[in-house]
């Protein structure tokens, strides 16, 4: 009896010794698969453009400029399927903010028709001088719809003419979610199967990992092939839009074909580089706390092509505010009058 007690004992403290030992790499995926399984969450996400050399090889690009940034704090609710956004823009040296309620379920999205009452002189510049004079025109003539919501499907469909089917949206909806948790599996899959050495144990919680353009290209491969899988990004790009599914595929194919062929020139080119170094943060209970991550392309002579950095900050779970209500949401007589003052300021400042 006593023999069986000491090798349970023996067991034991193995099984605790063991417990106890943690890798860089282990934490570091961890810690970021405990926070995918949060249900509810509030992110302060900042991405800035430190470096900028436009060649004009790439039309993703060509609109871009050093110092062009975008913040967001994004509460997400799993639970109530909700989202809520609050965004910062700062590009070509002006500011500009908004705000998104999304019901994550419908597809829905709702804009506070307020912000646009709370716009600034430098945020103003985003739409022109003649723009700017429209949009102070239409809001001293509609100022009931100060503290409603512009559905922003509705707004689309009486501004550009298309019907946006319902049910479509939905589908869309949940397409999107569906891409975005299998995306997220295979980072973490991939993840994984890096080796043990590329993880760095870093001072004050931190652990780095250097992501180089193989490991890049590899893992755009299969972030491909997800969204190949059963026509999925053919189906986002054609449901509910005025898009064939012809078109789509199409559309898809030339996607694919001409990123493989960027990343297959890139990783063959000894002149040029392309990283990504990740550096996750713990919070003193080993949870996530922060992930900085930074892009670098390089080109022969060590040019910087662009250096951009995203930080993603995890904060107290900010409570997502409930769905508006049809008596708040901007309904199509309200938008049609605001539409045909804008037109009519519009007409005035053309004559």
């Amino acid at each position: 009896m006593k023999k069986a007690i000491s090798l349970g004992l023996a067991l034991l403290l193995l099984f605790t010794t063991l417990s106890g030992c943690s890798s860089p790499k282990s934490n570091f995926t961890s810690t970021l698969r405990q926070f995918s399984l949060n249900e509810q969450y509030t992110l302060n996400v900042q991405t800035t453009m430190n470096e900028f050399v436009n060649h004009g090889q790439n039309a993703l690009f060509k609109n871009l400029e050093k110092g062009d940034s975008l913040s967001a704090k994004v509460s997400i609710d799993e639970k109530q399927k909700t989202t809520f956004a609050d965004v910062n823009v700062y590009k070509s040296r002006v500011p500009f903010h908004f705000e998104a309620l999304q019901n994550n379920k419908t597809g829905r999205v709702y804009i506070p028709v307020n912000t646009l009452y709370e716009l600034n002189e430098d945020s103003k510049q985003v739409f022109g001088k003649d723009g700017q004079e429209i949009l102070d025109f239409v809001l001293a003539h509609n100022t009931a719809l100060k503290a409603k919501y512009l559905d922003f499907y509705e707004t689309a469909q009486n501004l550009l003419g298309f019907t946006i089917n319902q049910v479509a949206a939905e589908k869309q909806a949940n397409e999107i979610r569906r891409l975005e948790k299998e995306t997220l599996q295979v980072l973490y899959d991939f993840l994984n199967q890096m080796d043990e050495s590329d993880f760095k144990q870093e001072k004050g919680r931190k652990i780095s990992l250097q992501l180089d353009k193989q490991d890049l290209s590899e893992l755009a491969s299969e972030v491909m092939q997800v969204w190949d899988k059963d026509d999925a990004a053919v189906r986002l790009l054609s449901t509910g839009k005025e898009i064939s599914k012809t078109e789509a595929k199409r559309i898809w194919s030339d996607l694919k074909e001409t990123s493989k062929a960027e990343m297959k020139k890139l990783v063959a080119a000894k002149d040029e580089d392309l990283s990504v170094q990740l550096t996750l943060a713990q919070d003193a209970d080993s949870k996530f706390k922060d992930l900085k991550i930074r892009t670098l392309r390089t080109a022969a002579g060590n040019e910087t092509l662009f250096d951009f950095s995203t930080d993603i900050e995890a904060l107290p779970f900010e409570v997502v505010q409930k769905m508006p209500e049809e008596n708040k949401i901007v309904n199509k007589k309200e938008l049609d009058k605001a539409i045909s003052d804008g037109l009519k300021k519009y007409l005035e400042a053309t004559r």
